[in-house]
């Protein structure tokens, strides 16, 4: 037995000062929790009407007068919010303009000329999503999204206030 005592000394040093301190925390915490779960709701009538404490719905689509237009619910609520200040949407773009957009906006880079000529030899309704769908599976995307949290964490490989010198990781 004096074996175990000992390596319990050996480990915690200070185990038997601190066990009435230990103790009393336990006593603290536990006298913590029940207090906190039979408090009262902190909020009243007015703060539960917030919106963020609202369920949430789906919302009708508006009516609208342009139905043709509408491919999606999303449509019909821009839509008429267009309707609503009398404007009129554009009209669709050409396919190499989306696709370009696409491109640039998910993987930064324009698209290639074969990809272009895929796109636009492909007539099929799901063209358009087939080529999103390629964009994000890209690790080209994932790139593209991880820029801007590495320039918002400083990431660089060099320290540029320093003469560009090579930035040592531990791994190196």
């Amino acid at each position: 037995m004096r074996g175990k005592a000992a390596f319990v000394d050996l480990l915690f040093p200070n185990f038997k000062k601190l066990w009435p301190v230990l103790c009393a925390s336990m006593i603290w915490f536990s006298s913590f929790v029940t207090q906190a779960a039979s408090a009262t709701d902190p909020f009243d009538a007015t703060d539960r009407a917030h919106w963020s404490f609202q369920k949430i719905t789906r919302p009708e689509p508006p009516a609208i007068k342009n139905s043709p237009l509408v491919s999606n619910p999303i449509d019909a609520f821009v839509l008429a919010q267009l309707e609503a200040k009398h404007l009129q949407p554009m009209p669709p773009t050409d396919k190499i303009t989306l696709l370009r957009r696409a491109s640039l906006d998910l993987v930064g880079l324009p698209p290639t000329p074969e990809e272009v000529d895929a796109f636009l030899a492909d007539h099929s309704e799901n063209a358009f999503e087939e080529v999103v769908d390629r964009l994000l599976a890209s690790p080209r995307y994932g790139e593209r999204q991880a820029l801007f949290w590495l320039d918002l964490v400083r990431f660089a490989e060099t320290d540029g206030f320093k003469a560009d010198d090579v930035t040592r990781h531990f791994h190196a």
